[in-house]
């Protein structure tokens, strides 16, 4: 809900002026949501992923619209289709960075992966955390955090001793500015003194005031980590039998895919593909 979307220039002004959208104060959860909050969050990053959306004349649903990216440019890895190829559709379908495709080899490599090849891999790794969530929850949900950013797996215990060690430092530091100001008001200590001394416990006071916020900011990330990595358990274990993808299920499971430039070893062709989980990032 929006707060005051027009305001008066002053109290005696008759007329109103629109404030804009940008400017306007929110006030969230004002009624309950049609649909959950991780719903309406997921659609709206897919909706922010591309301005148009061209249908496919192949025959090759392409599930992975906005979904794999080109780790060197950052641009999307878009749907291609060799129509010289008499067989079917996903055999003659691959994906190519789309800067190669319009700019050329001097701004990017191609990326190049076939539709048949990415479906498999991104099918087996859904199939295989499923599994790993099914038959034990609880590994799986240390291993999904310990891929995630180095604040996740945090012990909130102890961060919270942390807290209450920092705010009894800081009371301590309190009154040791109250007794040097007694001091100075008995005439302890001179001016200079005091005025040394203010700047001191003030400077003190500002940083452990500033670590305790940062503390409790970590304890909520953990947390919030923790509820991610319960429901994308939840959800992921209901595709350990899956026998193909759709869209539905990679919009619901998959952020993005980064698409790496093949290389040849030994005459054998490798390609990383990097894929990244809704909510909770690479799982090793």
């Amino acid at each position: 809900m929006w707060l005051n979307t027009t305001s008066k220039p002053s109290f005696s002004s008759k007329s109103r002026g629109y404030i804009g959208t940008h400017e306007r104060e929110v006030v969230s959860s004002t009624h309950d949501g049609l649909v959950s909050r991780e719903d309406w969050d997921t659609v709206q990053e897919i909706m922010n992923r591309h301005s148009r959306v061209k249908p496919s004349n192949s025959g090759y649903e392409n599930h992975f619209r906005g979904i794999l990216k080109c780790p060197d440019c950052g641009r999307g890895v878009l749907l291609h289709t060799d129509t010289r190829k008499k067989c079917e559709p996903v055999l003659a379908s691959y994906f190519q960075c789309a800067t190669y495709r319009t700019k050329g080899k001097n701004a990017c490599s191609q990326h190049r992966i076939n539709a048949i090849d990415i479906e498999k891999a991104v099918l087996d790794d859904i199939r295989k955390q499923a599994r790993k969530a099914m038959k034990n929850p609880d590994k799986f949900i240390r291993d999904v955090l310990s891929g995630m950013t180095a604040k996740n797996a945090v012990n909130t215990e102890k961060l919270e001793r942390d807290i209450v060690k920092l705010e009894k430092e800081c009371a301590d530091t309190d009154k040791l500015y109250i007794k040097s100001y007694e001091d100075y008001s008995n005439g302890l200590i001179d001016k200079d003194n005091f005025q040394l001394l203010s700047t001191h416990y003030s400077e003190k006071q500002n940083q452990q005031r500033s670590l305790i916020e940062q503390l409790k900011t970590d304890i909520d990330m953990s947390r919030s980590n923790k509820t991610d990595a319960h429901l994308f358990s939840k959800n992921i274990i209901e595709y350990s039998e899956i026998k193909q993808l759709d869209g539905t299920m990679l919009n619901k499971l998959i952020e993005k895919i980064e698409v790496y430039e093949p290389t040849v070893v030994d005459d054998v062709k490798k390609q990383r593909v990097r894929i990244y989980y809704r909510c909770v990032g690479e799982i090793k």
